[in-house]
């Protein structure tokens, strides 16, 4: 079996997953957006997030995560600009605290009171 060098198979699967997630679709660009960083991670996850580092938190446009869901979306929407992407994808880092409340407010996590599930107390 003949080894494939690391940077070509890299650039492979930089590829695929590109491929896959521009399959997730959205009738508008947005909602391409708003799919594919729902697909790789979780409003907790994001929260910890902005497009271009401020206020604390770490700089989303430093990920290889980034260019992903940037080619993905223009795959879907070839007409669109990067910059339009640029400034959906930090509404939603800017919203993800907010939404990540929302989501843990309407599924409260209630503490089981045995160790087991088939105990009776």
């Amino acid at each position: 079996m003949a080894k494939v060098p690391a940077p070509t198979l890299q650039r492979e699967l930089k590829v695929l997953q590109i491929d896959y997630l521009s399959l997730l679709g959205g009738k508008t660009p947005g909602d391409s957006v708003r799919r594919i960083m729902r697909k790789l991670g979780t409003n907790a996850l994001w929260a910890n997030y902005s497009l271009k580092g401020r206020k604390g938190k770490k700089k989303f446009q430093d990920l290889g995560v980034y260019e992903v869901i940037i080619h993905a979306c223009r795959q879907t929407h070839p007409k669109v600009t990067e910059h339009v992407f640029d400034s959906i994808i930090g509404e939603t880092l800017k919203y993800a605290p907010h939404r990540r409340t929302l989501v843990d407010n309407r599924n409260p996590v209630v503490p089981s009171t045995s160790a087991c599930p088939g105990d009776s107390p």
